[in-house]
C-alpha cells in the first residue's frame, strides 16, 4: 500500500514515489539516476548535450546499475543563433548584480548543447537507447526576450 493519497504519476512511472529527479545536462551521471530509480523515484538522464553515441554509453552504464525505469530528457528545439546580440544584453543586464555582489566580469554566455535531438536518426537513436523507458522530450524557447 503506498503512502501516498494519489498514484496516477507513480502508476504512469512505474515508480514507487511521485519524485522525478531533475535531468540537469552535464551534471547528472548514470549512477546517480541509478540511484534514484532505485530508491523508487524516477532517475533522470540530461541528455542534451550527449551525442547518440554518448547517450547509448550512458544508458547502458545507468541499466548497469538499476532495472529501474528512468528518463531521458533532451532539448528539441532549434539551436540557438549565437550573434554576440543576446550575450551582450545578458551581461548588460546582470552586470549590476555582478557588481553590487563583487563577483567581477559577467562571464560569457557560450552554448553548451552540442547535439539538438531532431528528426528521425533521432528517434531511432532514443528508441535504440531508452527502449521502452519513459522518455520527457522538453521544448525550449524560440526566441528569448531582449
Amino acid at each position: 500500500m503506498s503512502a501516498w493519497p494519489e498514484t496516477v504519476l507513480c502508476d504512469l512511472l512505474g515508480t514507487e514515489h511521485p519524485i522525478i529527479q531533475a535531468p540537469m545536462a552535464g551534471m547528472v551521471t548514470p549512477a546517480l539516476a541509478a540511484a534514484v530509480s532505485y530508491a523508487g523515484g524516477l532517475g533522470s538522464l540530461g541528455s542534451a548535450t550527449l551525442s547518440p553515441e554518448e547517450l547509448r554509453a550512458e544508458v547502458e552504464a545507468l541499466r548497469g546499475e538499476s532495472n529501474r525505469p528512468f528518463n531521458a530528457n533532451f532539448f528539441v528545439h532549434d539551436a540557438p543563433l549565437e550573434d554576440g546580440q543576446d550575450e551582450a544584453t545578458m551581461q548588460r543586464r546582470l552586470a549590476s548584480y555582478y557588481n553590487e555582489l563583487g563577483l567581477g566580469n559577467v562571464p560569457g554566455g557560450e552554448c553548451h548543447c552540442t547535439y539538438i535531438w531532431r528528426g528521425d536518426a533521432a528517434d531511432r537513436c532514443c528508441a535504440d537507447a531508452v527502449g521502452s523507458k519513459f522518455t520527457f522530450r522538453a521544448a525550449g524557447a524560440q526566441h528569448w526576450p531582449r
